[in-house]
């Protein structure tokens, strides 16, 4: 009997031990199971995010773009995890994300996540700060610095690594643009009206204008001439090809390609190594063309030489040819319509084949496309909607007025003194003997369609320094805004200065701007702009012998630069004069910077959204 009870005991024992080591496996594959879903699930949240942040970096990003930034492998992120997303379809409005996850070898999950894209109801505008260098009414570029762009996004600035989209433009119908000193423009130059060339810069890009274009400096153009009138060059190189819509006359320098004109066109001693097209009449006095001379109208050419026309010369209407050699033409390759004034050496080309009836057909030069002009008769998100100011800079600084309950004065003596605004108080750090310390708070105001902390003042005046820190600062001023004699405006690492002022805004020669490396910070603010609404004249002077980042706004009065310290970001503004010995450097990351409600980046806020799962299986 005894023998038969502890053979019963130990069964049961036995029985709960093996059910304990079931119920442990169980658990241990359960928890197994969990941590490769939440594997899987990392994935999709990671996927889901990388998309989004492709999106903001380029609002433009095509769909195999998103599926790149989406997709994700890490083969053992510690104790067996691992994770992999995939994206494996996506149409105009849906994206399938598939994610998988495990812990260990035994233990797998796969997960379909849903997304959507979207693009906003109500665009946005174009970033105010994506060109270098606008002045809405014309722009005075006399100084000797260099003009080009980077991206702060990479780093610092550095001349070895800096880029050629440094645009010089202007935006209403009678803006011109006048370049007379030295300074190189790594970009292109575009004017609305006409564009005047006597200095010697270089231009690596191609200068566009819907009016005429003279170059009679020592400038080389990299990009080309696209005249809307009239082009005339008597010196310097345009090393790409000429099309214009009006006359083309060139008697002096280089040309490095076609020349195209819906006008006349003459030269004087010009080599061409490309073809010479026209619809009215071209003359020529010595020279060479290398491939053709094409026109609607009648030729007139002189020459002493053989073979200086290459390529043929076909003309619809008269020839007129004064030489003393029998082969000016290379191979007699000669096509007219009308009549020949020609020397006996040369009378064969009097009659046939030379002359033609019909006579020959000769293509029309194409219209010269137009630089956009101001146009806001149309809506924002309309392609042809071209503003000065898209912002309505004065409606928005009118309200913070409205709003501002009270408008102080903040004038900051030499240093020592330091005055600190942060997010939620401004005060005086250190104050010169006899001073009162006054403590600022902000208040919750709307400017550019955004709520948020706004100080607002009557006036500031920097003789000390003004210290920003602790994040993103507005900072609204009534009247002027002025830095002087050794003063500082430093904004430290991981904040931003957003001003908006209603006065004048200057900038003194030793007065000197610190700010962080990158131009916008991660919220995508620029880390130091200037709104201005000025409507008098010189609103904005920045006359400072050190470096300066800013992005500039100032649509309705006019920026000086006439410093020698270099410019870091982008200048808006009714007219600009670049007069100093300072380069302008274009920040490229400007024009992906958030401004007001929203990512003004493209013309409509794209973003992912997460929809839900599709069936999961382990």
């Amino acid at each position: 009997m005894v023998l038969l009870l502890t053979f019963a005991a130990s069964l049961l024992v036995f029985t709960v031990l093996q059910d304990s080591v079931v119920q442990e496996r169980m658990s241990g594959n359960f928890q197994k199971r969990l941590n490769a879903e939440y594997q899987a699930d990392r994935a999709s949240y990671d996927s889901f995010h990388r998309m989004n942040d492709a999106l903001w970096r380029n609002p433009a990003a095509t769909d195999a773009e998103l599926l790149a930034a989406a997709s994700r492998q890490q083969t053992d992120t510690g104790g067996g995890r691992g994770l992999q997303a995939l994206g494996t379809a996506i149409d105009a409005a849906n994206i399938s994300i598939l994610t998988r996850g495990q812990r260990y070898a035994d233990s797998k999950y796969s997960n379909q996540a849903l997304l959507r894209k979207h693009l906003a109801t109500a665009p946005a505008l174009a970033s105010p700060f994506s060109h270098g260098i606008t002045g809405c009414d014309g722009v005075l570029l006399n100084g000797s610095g260099l003009i080009d762009s980077y991206d702060s996004a990479d780093g610092a600035y550095n001349r070895a690594g800096a880029s050629n989209n440094a645009t010089v433009r202007t935006l209403r119908s009678t803006a011109d643009i006048s370049l007379t000193g030295n300074a190189p423009i790594f970009g292109d130059v575009l004017s609305t009206n006409n564009i005047v060339i006597s200095g010697s810069s270089a231009i690596s890009g191609k200068v566009h204008s819907n009016g005429s274009i003279t170059l009679s400096g020592g400038s080389e153009i990299g990009g080309g001439i696209l005249a809307g009138a009239a082009y005339n060059q008597s010196s310097g190189k345009v090393l790409a090809n000429i099309h214009a819509n009006g006359n083309v006359r060139i008697t002096q320098g280089i040309v490095g390609g076609h020349i195209r004109t819906r006008g006349h066109y003459y030269h004087e001693g010009l080599s061409v190594p490309g073809e010479v097209r026209a619809n009215g009449n071209i003359e020529m006095k010595q020279g060479q063309v290398a491939g053709g001379i094409r026109t609607v109208g009648n030729v007139s050419l002189i020459s002493w030489s053989s073979n200086m026309f290459s390529g043929g010369v076909h003309a619809s209407g008269n020839i007129n040819l004064t030489t003393s050699v029998n082969s000016p033409i290379t191979a007699d390759d000669l096509r007219y319509g009308g009549t020949a004034t020609v020397p006996n050496v040369v009378a064969h080309y009097r009659t046939a084949p030379y002359y033609q009836t019909p006579a020959p057909f000769i293509s029309s030069v194409d219209v010269v496309a137009e630089v956009p002009i101001e146009n806001t008769t149309v809506p924002p998100e309309d392609e042809a909607y071209v503003s000065c100011d898209p912002l309505n800079i004065a409606e928005h600084s009118s309200r913070l007025a409205e709003q501002a309950t009270e408008l102080p004065v903040l004038s900051l003596t030499t240093l020592p003194e330091v005055y600190t605004l942060t997010p939620l108080l401004g005060q005086y750090n250190t104050l010169g003997s006899g001073r009162s310390q006054l403590r600022l708070t902000p208040q919750n105001l709307a400017f550019l369609n955004r709520q948020q902390a706004v100080y607002s003042l009557q006036s500031l005046t920097i003789g000390g320094n003004f210290y920003i820190s602790g994040g993103h600062v507005t900072l609204f001023v009534a009247g002027d805004v002025s830095l002087s004699g050794d003063s500082r405006l430093t904004i430290a690492e991981g904040s931003s200065l957003t001003l908006v002022v209603r006065g004048k805004f200057s900038v003194g020669a030793s007065a000197r701007v610190i700010t962080p490396v990158a131009g916008v910070g991660v919220d995508g603010v620029p880390v130091f702009s200037v709104y201005s609404d000025y409507s008098g004249a010189d609103g904005i002077t920045l006359s400072g012998a050190s470096d300066l980042y800013a992005a500039i706004y100032a649509p309705l009065t006019d920026v000086k630069v006439q410093g020698s310290g270099q410019l870091f970001g982008s200048v808006l503004a009714k007219t600009v004069a670049a007069t100093g010995a300072g380069g302008i450097h274009y920040d490229e990351a400007l024009g992906r910077a958030k401004v007001g409600n929203g990512n003004n980046g493209s013309s409509a806020v794209r973003r992912i959204s997460f929809i839900g799962w599709s069936a999961s299986q382990s």
